[in-house]
C-alpha cells in the first residue's frame, strides 16, 4: 500500500529532465533482510535526498528501524515529508534516531 497517495507518481519526472540520478525504492520502507533496512540502502546508494511518506515514518519509527552502527548517511541532506501532514514526533524521529544534521520538508 502507498501511503504516500496520488501526488507522488509524477515527482520524479522533473528531476529526470534536471539530469539528477534516482534511485527508487519499491517496497515497504520497513522490509529488513539479512539485517539491512532501507537506512543501509540509502547510504550505500550514496542518496542526498529521500521523498518519504510521513506514515512510513511512523512505521519505521514504531518498528525501531533505524541507522546501524557502521551506516553512514553522510551524504544524506534532505528528508521530504509526503502524504499526511508530519508530525512533530516524526521530526523527532528523524533528527534523534536518523541524523542531527539535514534539512526536513
Amino acid at each position: 500500500m502507498i501511503k504516500a497517495g496520488w501526488a507522488v507518481w509524477i515527482y520524479p519526472i522533473p528531476s529526470l529532465a534536471l539530469g539528477v540520478k534516482q534511485f527508487l525504492f519499491n517496497g515497504s520502507p520497513t522490509y529488513r533482510e539479512k539485517g539491512r533496512n532501507l537506512w543501509d540502502h540509502l547510504s550505500e546508494n550514496k542518496v542526498t535526498y529521500i521523498f518519504i511518506a510521513s506514515g512510513d515514518l511512523i512505521d519505521l519509527e514504531d518498528m525501531n528501524i533505524v541507522p546501524g552502527p557502521n551506516t553512514d548517511l553522510g551524504c544524506l541532506k534532505v528528508i521530504s515529508l509526503s502524504g499526511s501532514p508530519p508530525k512533530p514526533r516524526n521530526y523527532k524521529f528523524l533528527l534523534n534516531k536518523v541524523k542531527k544534521d539535514m534539512y526536513i520538508g
